[in-house]
């Protein structure tokens, strides 16, 4: 059996904790016109839905997403599109996705970096792999010279780290698409 660092298999007891709660109406929310998905074949999209940013705050988000590839992948360009108001974008990969043993957030939960009382949360995970893509501005295109790719494993998932700034008085909203071409 494998052993954990304790402060690992802590920090999976703290990732709940980390939720706070934002009043809106879906209403609220104001129109943004993403990324088309990749058409069947040619690369995946992971898209991160809406989620405010409070007034005069930030709020630095992660939430890990399936990928949806079958088989190996090798992506040769990332193409990322965020809301306006984006600090960076991060996508990381996972080390030991398959091992049940090895504590990974849930598939779908988004995880703040502040506590609900405003406090950075310094124990929270992020991906525990590779960096895949980058990005400090809203529209962003990492293209790999011809013949190089990256490889992302079969059945992947990957920590989307998004991060706002809200220097207005009302309510804004983050928003992320990534298309990985294959």
């Amino acid at each position: 059996m494998r052993h954990l660092p304790w402060i690992l298999i802590a920090t999976s007891f703290l990732l709940f904790s980390c939720e706070k709660s934002f009043k809106y109406n879906a209403e609220d929310i104001p129109p943004f016109e993403g990324l088309e998905a990749p058409a069947a074949g040619e690369g995946y999209q992971i898209h991160v839905d809406p989620f405010p940013v409070t007034p005069n705050f930030e709020r630095e988000i992660f939430v890990r997403k399936e990928v949806g590839n079958k088989e190996d992948i090798f992506v040769n360009r990332f193409e990322v599109f965020c809301r306006p108001g984006t600090h960076h974008m991060i996508a990381y990969g996972y080390e030991e996705e398959d091992d049940p043993s090895y504590p990974h957030p849930p598939v779908g939960v988004m995880r703040d970096q502040n506590l609900p009382d405003g406090r950075h949360n310094f124990s929270l995970t992020m991906g525990s792999g590779a960096m895949y893509c980058g990005a400090q501005e809203p529209r962003f295109i990492q293209q790999f010279p011809e013949g190089v790719a990256v490889r992302i494993p079969a059945n992947s998932t990957l920590d989307i780290n998004s991060h706002y700034f809200n220097r207005t008085d009302e309510m804004l909203f983050g928003e992320v698409f990534m298309n990985m071409y294959t």
